[in-house]
């Protein structure tokens, strides 16, 4: 029977008896009545949203379940190479052997370094050694006095007529070519060491040096530091043997400037014949390594 049709006709027999006979009206009744029990309308469109739902929350638990099986969970390892002991220990690994490897690298090269001064200094004549003298501002000084320092050292004296003056020029004339070279600025300390100390004091010297280069630093003292100095850079000196005070004379002595490098140790020496850009340039060269 039609699910439609039937509903209509019962609707019509409530609201229109006079249309339908006694037996009609029953059989409508009954009709109606079976509809009702057998199709539920209200329980039957409740229990289909119900089971609806029902299943749209069991679909999406399971899915929310899934997500979450799915879900990587990570927690660091008590032992082993991840563990925080690991790491830890691979980390102190790594500190020791970078340590290890800048301090070797650092030696290395101080140890070829070393033998670079060493291989310098194969066949040099040993010249230069420890002195005790007084400087011309009255200081007591010593050869550790310059250490660090690259010197140029002329032995003389403040009464020399020519040679003594003429060197000193020199070597300034060399400090100013220096000078002008920012490579080699103020990388000098000149020295003038006095062959005659029985008229050089300090008081002497620094009058005489007024006309030379400022830079350079007279030395003094008695007779027997002036030969100790003399002994170590293997200078010779004398003067006549009998000589009254007052009485003027001439110290004979020999005619070098010698170039040490900051630790003391010999480089060159120049001689007369050497000029001022001769002996700029080989001290240049010598401090650049050019």
């Amino acid at each position: 029977m039609n699910f439609k049709f039937n509903k209509s006709l019962t609707k019509l027999a409530q609201f229109h008896p006079n249309l339908f006979g006694v037996g009609q009206q029953r059989y409508v009744s009954s009709m109606s009545s079976l509809l009702h029990n057998r199709f539920p309308l209200k329980n039957l469109s409740g229990g289909l949203i119900g089971s609806a739902r029902s299943n749209q929350k069991r679909w999406y638990s399971e899915d929310k379940e899934t997500k979450n099986s799915q879900k990587i969970s990570f927690s660091m390892p008590r032992t082993g190479p991840l563990s925080p002991v690991g790491i830890g220990l691979f980390g102190l690994v790594s500190i020791s052997i970078y340590y290890y490897f800048t301090s070797e690298k650092a030696r290395i090269a101080q140890k070829k370094e070393n033998e670079l001064v060493q291989e310098k200094q194969v066949g040099r004549p040993k010249i230069g050694g420890p002195f005790q003298l007084v400087d011309h501002f009255g200081n007591q000084v010593d050869e550790k006095t310059y250490m660090g320092k690259h010197k140029l050292i002329y032995f003389g004296f403040c009464h020399c007529p020519d040679i003594c003056p003429d060197e000193l020029d020199k070597i300034g004339e060399a400090l100013d070519i220096l000078d002008k070279n920012k490579e080699t600025k103020d990388k000098i300390t000149p020295i003038f060491i006095t062959c005659d100390p029985q008229r050089d004091s300090p008081e002497v010297i620094k009058s005489y040096l007024e006309e030379f280069h400022p830079k350079i630093i007279g030395l003094t003292g008695t007779i027997d530091q002036v030969r100790q100095a003399c002994k170590a850079y293997r200078v010779y000196f004398s003067k006549p043997p009998s000589v009254q005070d007052g009485q003027n004379y001439l110290v004979d002595h020999s005619i070098f400037t010698y170039f040490m490098d900051e630790n003391g140790q010999f480089v060159d020496i120049y001689g007369k014949e050497r000029t001022a850009e001769e002996m700029a340039k080989s001290i240049h060269s010598y401090i650049t390594n050019n």
